[in-house]
């Protein structure tokens, strides 16, 4: 298992126009090098559903910061999962650390996963090295729904980082994206 690191982001909602250094909000929770300690991480975290909105959860492999600019994110992206609070987000965000920490993607270089608290839905992300082609996208969706066993009312969309630092968002105009490719 690569070594992982366990950290959250507490922001307060920013007003419009103000900017925020978001390198100094990323609070280190754990570190992470055997499955044991994973599940034993899981079992003490903290529920979604009590953690106050706006909260992330990231678990990035040991050396990789849950940011765009990061040199082993910056030419790759997200995949977005919007869900809304309080389904199944809990589960799927447990799932989603162990098959980090312990099942390699077939599809995909995975650097690390985020759950995103707000105020209505649960955001969940996996942040990929590289950007997918087209064809890769597909494959990549297939895996992620089959791994976590998604309904296709859920929508899955991916986002490059260069789009996020351009746009300053990891979700904003996603969802948008995702339509047009269909």
């Amino acid at each position: 298992m690569n070594p992982l690191v366990l950290s959250s982001v507490f922001r307060l909602p920013n007003t419009k126009g103000e900017s925020e250094d978001f390198r100094s909000k990323i609070k280190e929770e754990a570190r992470i090098k055997t499955i044991g300690e994973l599940l034993y991480v899981i079992r003490r975290m903290k529920k979604l559903h009590d953690t106050k909105p706006i909260t992330d959860l990231c678990l990035f492999k040991e050396g990789v910061e849950p940011m765009w600019e990061d040199p082993q994110n910056i030419s790759g992206g997200k995949w977005i999962l919007k869900i809304k609070k309080d389904t199944v987000d809990q589960r799927l965000f447990e799932k989603l650390m162990v098959w980090l920490a312990a099942v390699p993607f077939q599809t995909m270089e995975v650097n690390g996963i985020v759950v995103s608290v707000r105020g209505y839905q649960t955001i969940l992300s996996l942040w990929t090295k590289t950007c997918p082609e087209r064809d890769e996208k597909i494959e990549q969706e297939k895996e992620i729904r089959s791994m976590l066993g998604l309904k296709t009312a859920i929508i899955v969309a991916f986002k490059g980082n260069e789009e996020s630092m351009k746009d300053r968002s990891s979700f904003r105009n996603v969802l948008k994206e995702k339509e047009e490719e269909e």
